[in-house]
């Protein structure tokens, strides 16, 4: 009778003990599983803001390829009156800041020097940008 005590004794602590060892086991696999998918969906986010950023750095780099020639044409324009009257009216780049104000705020002319022939200043930060109905005015901080 002892004997068989003994026995079940030691079948019920070999049990328990298979049990956690197959728990910790168990543990360790999961949390294995967990960081591959934690790590993959971490790379998956950064390949995303990669493409995005990629994205609208080209679509950024048209916009300005086209503001660029668009001033360009607007400086040959300035350049042939300059050649027919013998004065420079800059008029055109105040038109042209103030009809692309959304997106243009200053615009510089310089020679191939790097020397400033004119500048036209648009909207400015601190300058007030919104309004609201009730006379509350929020401006947007100096840097």
């Amino acid at each position: 009778m002892n004997n068989i005590k003994g026995k079940r004794k030691y079948t019920g602590i070999f049990i328990c003990c298979a049990m956690a060892a197959v728990l910790i086991i168990f543990c360790f696999l999961t949390f294995g599983i967990w960081n591959d998918y934690k790590d993959a969906i971490i790379n998956n986010q950064k390949m995303q803001m990669l493409l995005t950023t990629q994205s609208m750095g080209e679509n950024l780099k048209v916009f300005i390829e086209g503001y660029q020639a668009d001033l360009n044409t607007i400086y040959d324009i300035e350049e042939e009156n300059f050649k027919k009257t013998g004065n420079r009216d800059w008029s055109m780049i105040g038109d042209y800041v103030a009809n692309h104000r959304r997106f243009v705020y200053d615009v510089i002319v310089e020679d191939k020097r790097g020397d400033m022939i004119k500048k036209h200043e648009g909207l400015r930060c601190g300058e007030d940008i919104f309004s609201h109905t009730d006379q509350q005015v929020r401006t947007v901080s100096s840097v």
